[in-house]
């Protein structure tokens, strides 16, 4: 692999994150496992759970970082959330959309303790991994069994073209895990009904999540990509797989669990229900019988933008009528 293929100070954050969270390999070794991580993120098959989704999720651990206990332990459950990528669809709605946690978690945990980790802190990873999934499970959905898919490691891509130009820069010049710096303690919001409060789960899940709060074109984009990394399997069951965690997200109490990402609730439900009223649609107009008669919004022989075009499409104005607005 080329390192030049993501940026040389990437291997750096792995690098730092390892020492502080106590690993005793030798550098040598710290860097292939770290390359051979990287290289996962970095497949040209992954069409959102690339190398910009983990530098973005890097980014947002740095800005929230405060709120943790051990940040270090949250920055490796970070680079491991998403090392597995399935796209089987009856594991999609156990997961979140693609990222197998399960799988994740446990190559996490093997491998921490390969590179010197007490046994400790590679179970704590592996449960922050794990727990991530969890949380975004949604209901189970009836669909016929697909053949499963899973993305292989594969040659690398250059991920400059999906990394925002600055991303991290900050963390280039001073590292992610800089030095803690005083600032006032945050009010501790209450954790979901059944999970006792956990500050460095809270961390990672709001900043895997931010996704959600982002302007609506960015937010339009990644819900594009995340289908298309399930571009071979029938278009109404990744729109049922779909809708299923749209739904889940939406019946959440708070999207979001710590204080310092509490802004980012209106915007991320006002995207989260555009999706679900626009796939509604989408789905509606798959599900229309030959030459029956299409659903309200539907006008017959419209192609619908997006990435699953139908015969039948969804008209840009009923798509902004169905969609909610901000209040």
């Amino acid at each position: 692999m080329d390192r030049n293929d993501y940026p040389d100070w990437l291997l750096g954050v792995w690098s730092r994150a390892l020492l502080a969270a106590g690993a005793t390999a030798s550098p040598s070794e710290i860097t292939r496992l770290g390359s051979k991580l990287l290289e996962r993120w970095a497949n040209p098959a992954r069409m959102f759970h690339n190398m910009g989704h983990l530098i973005t999720v890097l980014e947002k651990i740095d800005e929230l970082h405060r709120e943790a206990s051990c940040p270090c332990l949250v920055r490796l459950a970070a680079f491991y959330h998403g090392a597995v990528l399935s796209t089987d669809l009856l594991e999609l709605g156990r997961h979140t959309w693609g990222e197998d946690e399960v799988q994740s978690a446990g190559l996490a945990y093997n491998q921490l303790l390969h590179l010197g980790l007490t046994e400790s802190a590679a179970s704590r990873v592996r449960h922050l991994v794990t727990r991530l999934g969890s949380r975004t499970a949604a209901a189970p959905v009836n669909l016929p069994s697909p053949q499963p898919a899973s993305v292989p490691a594969g040659p690398v891509a250059n991920p400059s073209a999906s990394v925002p130009a600055g991303s991290l820069a900050d963390a280039k010049a001073n590292s992610l895990a800089g030095s803690p710096a005083a600032m006032p303690a945050r009010p501790t919001p209450s954790a979901p009904p059944g999970h006792a409060h956990d500050p460095d789960f809270a961390v990672l899940c709001d900043a895997e999540r931010f996704i959600l709060a982002s302007d609506p074109r960015t937010y339009r984009h990644y819900a594009a990509a995340v289908r298309r990394e399930c571009a071979d399997a029938p278009p109404t069951a990744v729109l049922q797989v779909r809708l299923s965690v749209l739904r889940h997200w939406l019946a959440e109490d708070r999207l979001f669990l710590t204080a310092a990402a509490a802004p980012w609730e209106a915007a991320a439900r006002h995207n989260v229900a555009g999706e679900l009223a626009r796939a509604e649609l989408e789905l509606s107009a798959l599900m229309t019988p030959a030459g029956g008669q299409p659903p309200a919004g539907v006008m017959a022989g419209e192609s619908l933008s997006g990435p699953l075009a139908v015969k039948r499409g969804v008209s840009a104005a009923a798509l902004m009528a169905r969609a909610p607005r901000r209040a």
